[in-house]
């Protein structure tokens, strides 16, 4: 039998280079932004280790050039990796270890040739066998002297190198030490009352939060000055907004406004340079695992594990968010059947079309029934009727408790879904509301639309809008597309005057074929609120440029 004690030296040996092993993988993926990259420099960790195991063998040269001093200083040097340490360790234990059984054969040290026998030691002024301590002997060698102790004390002392380098960079574990305090960018001309009263809102229930450790009972979501920067520039400058319980909030803004980056901030995906989040009693700096655990999330960009099927896809999640084993099976037919998936459910991920993938990605953020869902443009890409069961399935969803955070393109699917709503123009929040109080806020005036011949208001468009300026003195030209000309009037001028008017006009020029007076929708007031994005964008041309310049240098040194 295996002597018990060199069982225990053994496995002493192996769990400190294991302790130290693992982090120093850790330490290398946190310096390394692709796997790939990360398992290469292990191996690479791994064969240099195996090389100078036995240096002077495999590099004769450099060996006899050195020195003792020399030769202490390399190996000084080569000790900073893990695996060559736990050879060095090995070696010597399996070396003492012969030479003590070697020498156990004899126990007699008073032949007068004992002295050349290696198995005995001085002891005093006679001759004597004696076991070498095979922790703490140094074994000699052609190159370095060092004990087993020594390497485990070395190993150790790695270890908790290794630890601090992960709690001083890794961002999880950085999150701990400080909140991110960076000032957000402001904007006040783009700012409004509703703005400034829901950051109002969102302090008093931070205030909460910092007292108690959860936001009131009807709050969900708060988020305060979420700030993001890209090469210097804000992409989202200072966002402070709140989902209450049993609602629908939605994000809406033109592309790159900052909607997706919000998202991608609120999950984990991408690091917060300012700014603080808690949903329920989890903050997002404090305890990330709790606060995304709370959330189901449909990405923009479905995020999709193609060489699993539909079923299993689904089973995964509900697995992974505690859904009971006996009623995964349950939770997913139940999700299937609600978008009609289940002709789908066993075909591969990669060979569904795009309408399913995304069906898909929708029932991934449903499933396993979590408080909060997130859902960023998720009716991009599928058909009306979808459409129609998704606003449905939110509403439900609503019913039973659950809150929402959307982005959608669609006002419309705005109107029927969010409570409230957002308006973002270049990072910033511009407006806060129901659909209703924007619309009374911000489409008080009529709109006039008229309808020209094709062809005819290219030549003369100003000869048209003078026209029209001479007959409605207070009229505001808005915009012309596919020859219809749009205008906003006055909410005090009366809709019998208006239509008077324009029928007169029409009657009077060949080139009016139609005309209408509607009141303004929810679109009218998206593109009124957020136009402001497409006059700053020829001013940060400059910006944009310089940052895409240095993205991309940044990517070529990073492939190389």
């Amino acid at each position: 039998m295996i002597n018990l004690n060199v069982s225990v030296q053994v496995l002493m040996i192996f769990v400190c280079y294991g302790g130290s092993a693992i982090l120093l993988n850790y330490c290398v993926q946190l310096f390394t932004r692709k796997p790939e990259k990360a398992y290469l420099i292990v191996v690479l960790i791994n064969i240099t280790a195996l090389l100078f195991v036995n240096g002077s063998v495999i590099f004769p040269l450099i060996f006899h050039a050195l020195d003792s001093t020399g030769r202490y200083v390399f190996e000084i040097f080569i000790h900073i990796l893990p695996p060559y340490i736990l050879t060095c360790a090995l070696s010597n234990f399996i070396i003492l270890n012969l030479y003590n059984r070697q020498c156990s054969r004899f126990n007699t040290c008073d032949t007068e040739f004992y002295i050349e026998d290696p198995c005995c030691q001085s002891c005093g002024n006679q001759g004597c066998y004696k076991q070498l301590d095979v922790m703490l002997i140094k074994q000699s060698g052609s190159e370095y002297r060092h004990s087993i102790i020594d390497d485990i004390l070395l190993v150790t002392s790695q270890m908790l190198a290794f630890y601090i380098l992960l709690e001083i960079f890794e961002e999880k574990n950085r999150r701990k030490w400080y909140n991110y305090v960076l000032p957000p960018v402001k904007d006040n001309d783009i700012l409004n009352q509703e703005v400034m009263e829901e950051k109002q809102r969102v302090e008093e229930y931070m205030k909460h939060y910092d007292e108690t450790k959860s936001l009131p009972s009807r709050v969900a979501l708060a988020v305060q000055s979420l700030t993001k920067e890209y090469f210097g520039e804000a992409i989202v400058q200072g966002i402070s907004f709140s989902v209450y319980n049993q609602e629908c909030f939605g994000l809406l803004g033109f592309n790159n406004a900052g909607k997706s980056t919000i998202y991608k901030m609120l999950v984990g995906q991408t690091k917060i340079s300012a700014g603080k989040a808690v949903v329920y009693e989890h903050e997002f700096t404090r305890n990330q695992d709790m606060f995304v655990g709370m959330i189901g999330y449909c990405p923009q960009i479905n995020g999709l594990s193609d060489f699993m099927t539909g079923r299993q896809y689904l089973q995964l999640h509900a697995a992974l968010r505690g859904v009971p084993y006996g009623r995964i099976n349950d939770e997913v037919n139940k999700w299937l059947d609600v978008l009609d998936m289940l002709d789908f459910e066993n075909l591969k991920i990669s060979h569904c079309s795009w309408g399913i993938r995304r069906k898909l990605c929708i029932l991934q953020s449903l499933v396993g029934d979590l408080p909060m869902i997130f859902m960023d443009e998720p009716t991009t890409g599928i058909d009306i009727m979808t459409r129609h069961a998704i606003c449905e399935i939110l509403y439900q969803i609503r019913e039973i408790g659950r809150s929402v955070l959307i982005t959608t393109h669609s006002m419309r699917e705005a109107e029927a879904m969010c409570l409230r709503v957002g308006i973002i123009v270049n990072g910033q929040l511009t407006t806060v509301g129901s659909c209703e109080l924007l619309k009374a806020k911000y489409g008080r005036n009529f709109i006039l639309n008229i309808k020209i011949v094709p062809g005819y208001q290219l030549a003369n468009l100003e000869k048209i809008k003078n026209i029209i300026d001479e007959i409605f003195p207070t009229i505001k030209f808005k915009d012309s597309y596919l020859g219809i000309l749009k205008y906003e009037l006055q909410s005090d001028i009366s809709y019998s005057y208006v239509f008077d008017k324009l029928e007169k006009l029409r009657q009077r020029y060949i080139w009016i074929t139609d005309y209408s007076v509607t009141q303004p929708s929810m679109d009218e007031v998206f593109l009124t609120l957020a136009k402001k994005q497409k006059e700053s964008k020829k001013l940060t041309l400059y910006k944009r440029l310089r940052s895409w310049i240095i993205r991309v240098i940044r990517q070529i040194i990073n492939k190389m």
